[in-house]
């Protein structure tokens, strides 16, 4: 719903065709929808006027962004993600939205990926680099 303010002279009588009239106010107009006020004064010709809905801006529902798998090679690593959102930035490599990566992040920097949807969505993912590339991982044996 929305609210429009008004101002009166003394003995003007004010109605609306939405929402609930009160003094110098009419609210609970439903959104979305315009609201046509007429005033009233013994003698005079009646006025109308038209306010026309404002556009209420839609809820910004965040995008989803997870950061997945870390591999690396001789010129840097790669970053995995998943994410819902429109856009996907990072603030260093070159992000694949075809295979939801990143690549080519430096070693030993800090790497921040951002998913945005629409205009002010935003959810935001921090990665701290590692300096090297391990070559001793010995992946441990389960039984």
């Amino acid at each position: 719903t929305y609210s429009v303010s008004f101002v009166a002279s003394t003995g003007v009588t004010v109605t609306a065709d939405q929402g609930t009239v009160g003094t110098n106010m009419i609210t609970d107009i439903p959104a979305g929808t315009d609201v046509t006020i007429t005033s009233s004064f013994d003698g005079c010709d009646v006025q109308t006027v038209t306010i026309t809905a404002p556009e209420c801006p839609a809820t910004c529902q965040e995008p989803i962004l997870t950061v997945g798998d870390l591999s690396c090679d001789t010129t840097g690593y790669t970053v995995s993600f998943i994410s819902n959102g429109e856009a996907v930035t990072a603030s260093v490599g070159v992000v694949d939205m075809a295979t939801s990566t990143v690549s080519g992040v430096p070693f030993g920097t800090e790497l921040t990926i951002t998913a945005t949807s629409g205009t002010s969505c935003v959810t935001t993912q921090s990665v701290s680099i590692p300096a090297t590339c391990p070559t001793d991982c010995v992946q441990p044996s389960l039984s």
